[in-house]
């Protein structure tokens, strides 16, 4: 096996998990919108191992991916990673903030009970 490739063998999946997402998206890594579903995932991943630092880095990237993009369905999980990255932080009033938003975007992006993986991450994400 390289050097550099990650063994998730050795039974610790949730580094491995993490590790290969950051490399997946490193300097040459996938397509925009490839980047757009990985780094909400990728949020989710990190807050639910409490590491909500990194969480709230993979929230930037995707913020900073968005603006150069104006993809609607972006900005909805840009403000679904939001409201969970506050809620972690104990940020009420910003997580209101980012769930109200997060609700209209998706009101436009999704339609109702298309059991979109966006509202699945809405739920997960958006309850304090």
């Amino acid at each position: 096996m390289p050097a550099n490739a990650i063994d998730i063998r050795q039974g610790d999946t949730d580094t491995a998990l993490g590790e290969l997402s950051e490399a997946l998206l490193d300097a040459d890594g996938p397509c925009t919108a490839c980047s757009l579903d990985l780094y909400p995932w990728q949020a989710l991943h990190y807050l639910e191992q409490g590491d909500i630092d990194r969480a709230a880095a993979s929230a930037e990237s995707l913020t900073g991916l968005v603006a150069k993009t104006g993809n609607p369905v972006g900005e909805a999980f840009t403000a679904i990673v939001g409201c969970g990255v506050a809620g972690a932080r104990g940020d009420t009033q910003l997580y209101r903030k980012a769930r109200e938003q997060a609700i209209m975007l998706m009101e436009k992006a999704v339609s109702r009970g298309s059991g979109s993986p966006m509202t699945w991450l809405f739920d997960r994400l958006s309850t304090a």
